[in-house]
């Protein structure tokens, strides 16, 4: 996370929370990754340094969320011989979580818990090699939080999605929250103050019922926390 620019706040057995930062060098002198690739038919080892990226969050009815990291560049060193690394110790590693009823007990969208069947998150990080005399590295310059959801839509009566949406009647922001997990330091939370409805596209659930696709903006700084 770090290397997709993410600052991080290490509360020593409590938590870990993770935000993307609003200075921009900040954003530009984050952390570093390196890339070990084994091939095994060669005894060949390829090393990629300096390596910064984009990430993006998925999640959808039953299945494990995932986390995509995308577009990592680094630079490129000479494979050589090498060996696969030995002694790895996996005994740390927590069981994935579906994304279920019982797994999720929170997500909402201003406060209001609709039957979700998906949802994700993009990050949108600006990733870019910069390659000058005196200067080689991989820069990350900007981004732009984007992410759909899609819930069972609701007696229009009890909640009306579209008022809001529409552009006549000014921009509307909803505060989001999500909790994936429920056992203490197996749990992820995602949350964001101000959240905006870009687009919603009407279609229909596994089960039928009409179903409502929102394309969100996420407008205030989204926080991660790993507690």
């Amino acid at each position: 996370m770090r290397a997709c620019g993410f600052d991080e706040t290490v509360e020593a057995g409590v938590s870990v929370g993770y935000v993307l930062p609003t200075n921009a060098a900040d954003l530009v002198n984050s952390d570093t990754v390196s890339f070990y690739d084994y091939r095994s038919q060669a005894n060949q080892l390829q090393v990629t340094n300096g390596c910064r990226g984009a990430c993006e969050i998925s999640m959808s009815g039953s299945e494990l969320p995932k986390i995509a990291f995308t577009d990592f560049i680094g630079s490129y060193l000479t494979p050589s011989a090498g060996a696969e690394p030995v002694g790895i110790d996996w005994s740390g590693w927590l069981s994935e979580v579906a994304f279920t009823k019982d797994n999720v007990p929170i997500i909402t969208l201003d406060s209001i818990s609709a039957c979700t069947e998906a949802f994700n998150i993009n990050f949108g990080q600006s990733v870019a090699r910069r390659n000058l005399p005196n200067c080689s590295s991989t820069v990350l310059s900007d981004y732009e939080v984007t992410g759909g959801m899609t819930i069972v839509a609701p007696d229009v009566a009890v909640q009306n999605w579209w008022e809001a949406q529409q552009s006549h009647a000014g921009v509307t922001l909803y505060p989001f929250a999500l909790q994936l997990g429920t056992t203490a330091g197996n749990i992820i939370d995602i949350a964001c103050a101000e959240v905006q409805i870009v687009n919603i596209v009407e279609g229909e659930s596994a089960q039928g019922d009409l179903s409502l696709e929102f394309e969100l903006s996420f407008i205030s700084p989204v926080t991660l926390t790993a507690r």
